[in-house]
C-alpha cells in the first residue's frame, strides 16, 4: 500500500464559535474562511476578509440573556449569510446557534429595595457548580448553586447592581437589581406618599 497526498480546494468554510459568550459583552463569533476575492455578508452586512481570506464577525446576544429564570433556558439564533467566490453566483445559508443559558433566581432582595441600613442580604440560586459575579466581583456559590452574601451599600442613594451567573458551557445569565439606601424610611414613605396619584 502507499499513501498519496491529495489537495482539494474548498471554496469556503463558515461556522459559529461560542467561547466568546464568556466575554464581558457576551457574543457569538462567526468565523469565515473563503477564497481570496470572495464577497461575504453576515446578517446582511459585508465582512472584511483579511490575510488568507479569514474574517470574524461578533454578534452581540445580550438581549437574549437578560432577566431572571429559575430553570435553564435556551439561546436560539439563526444567522443568515451569503458567500460569492470569485466568478461564481452567491450562495446563501444560515447558521443555527442553540445553547443553554444558566439559571438565576433571586430570593432576596426584591427587584427594587429601599432600606435605611448599610447592608442587605443577597440570596438566591444558580446552576449546580456555577458561579456568580456581583458588580464584577465573585461571591461564594455552594456546590448545589445556592448563594447568600451580606452586601454593603456604601452611600445614601440608589445603586444598580449588575449580576452575572455563569456555568460553562452554558451561556451566562445577566440581570440587574436596584437597591436604594435612605437616611429615614419614614421620610421616604412620606415622600413616596406625596407622589401618589390615587387614593390607593
Amino acid at each position: 500500500s502507499e499513501t498519496v497526498p491529495l489537495d482539494v480546494p474548498v471554496a469556503y468554510r463558515i461556522w459559529p464559535e461560542l467561547a466568546s459568550l464568556e466575554d464581558p459583552v457576551p457574543a457569538v463569533r462567526v468565523m469565515v474562511e473563503a477564497q481570496v476575492g470572495s464577497a461575504v455578508t453576515v446578517q446582511g452586512k459585508p465582512v472584511t476578509l483579511g490575510e488568507g481570506g479569514r474574517g470574524v464577525v461578533k454578534i452581540d446576544v445580550r438581549d437574549q440573556l437578560l432577566g431572571l429564570a429559575r430553570d435553564e433556558r435556551s439561546l436560539e439564533r439563526d444567522i443568515p449569510y451569503t458567500i460569492a467566490t470569485e466568478g461564481s453566483a452567491p450562495e446563501s445559508g444560515k447558521l443555527t446557534v442553540r445553547v443553554g443559558v444558566a439559571p438565576l433566581a433571586i430570593e432576596s432582595p426584591g427587584p427594587r429595595m429601599v432600606t435605611d441600613q448599610a447592608t442587605f442580604m443577597l440570596a438566591g440560586r444558580t446552576a449546580k457548580g456555577g458561579g456568580l459575579l456581583v458588580a464584577g466581583r465573585p461571591i461564594a456559590v455552594g456546590p448545589e448553586g445556592a448563594f447568600a452574601q451580606l452586601m454593603n451599600i456604601s452611600s445614601i442613594g440608589a445603586t444598580e447592581v449588575e449580576l452575572r451567573a455563569s456555568a460553562p458551557p452554558l451561556a451566562p445569565r445577566l440581570s440587574k437589581l436596584t437597591v436604594k439606601r435612605v437616611a429615614s424610611l419614614a421620610a421616604e414613605a412620606k415622600d413616596e406618599g406625596a407622589k401618589a396619584t390615587s387614593s390607593y
